[in-house]
């Protein structure tokens, strides 16, 4: 199966910092198809980390773009009415004419991990590699036994980087987005959540593992910076240093 590569809009942090304009978010999305990548995904959350609603913001961007994805990472259902988010789902998808991606379910705690064999993806955060490799075969052999075909349920994964060239650097950026995006010590969310800090070779070898052990879709947030050049370096130069399929 060929590999994905998806790009995170960061709407939250637009918010942080003050500057909700939905302009540059619309452009990082049309930057993200431009450069090669297979999807785009913006956040969910209604009172713990304000931010833009992502099915409206999704609407917009299905208008400016024509062959990514769209899609959640995550969606918090149980805060919606689901009759409304059926429909507003069926129109969004109607809206990007079908690239609103399947039902998949994210997170790494036991109930996903009880329920990810009836999705169409399993999407964990983490908190890494060889908990994604110990676990993602059991999603399938779970999948299997209910009488899914072998390939129904995709591996996929949500990771976030700070590439640099100087690796202390990049730890220092890292720890900081994470700290003022969660409001915890770095420590923290990183024994939870998977990230890489470093250069680009390095992250390369990284985002393989995860290929080789299953993963067939990649969403890419990153940290902080300036998010064009990232997502312009990571289509240039980190990409093509991966096997896709």
């Amino acid at each position: 199966m060929a590999v994905e590569f998806g790009v995170l809009i960061p709407t939250r942090e637009a918010v942080m910092s003050g500057r909700p304009e939905t302009a540059p978010l619309l452009a990082m999305a049309e930057r993200a198809e431009a450069a090669g990548f297979d999807a785009v995904w913006i956040g969910d959350s209604l009172i713990a980390r304000p931010r833009h609603e992502p099915l409206t913001l999704l609407a917009a961007v299905a208008g400016r773009t024509r062959r990514v994805r769209l899609g959640t990472g995550v969606l918090l259902p149980a805060l919606r009415n689901p009759v409304v988010l059926a429909h507003i789902v069926g129109t969004l998808d109607r809206a990007a004419e079908g690239r609103v991606p399947p039902l998949w379910i994210g997170g790494s705690g036991p109930t996903a991990l009880r329920e990810a064999a009836r999705f169409d993806a399993w999407f964990p955060t983490g908190p890494n590699v060889e908990f994604f490799a110990e676990h993602f075969p059991r999603v399938q052999a779970a999948a299997r036994a209910a009488g899914r075909a072998p390939d129904a349920v995709t591996g996929a994964a949500y990771v976030t980087l700070a590439l640099d060239a100087n690796r202390a650097a990049a730890e220092q950026r890292l720890n900081t987005f994470l700290e003022t995006y969660y409001a915890a010590p770095a420590r923290t969310i990183l024994a939870r959540q998977a990230t890489y800090a470093g250069p680009i070779e390095g992250c390369a070898e990284w985002l393989q593992r995860w290929i080789d052990a299953g993963a067939s879709h990649l969403a890419l947030r990153f940290a902080g910076g300036d998010q064009l050049a990232q997502v312009d370096e990571a289509a240039s130069r980190l990409l093509p240093r991966l096997k896709r399929a």
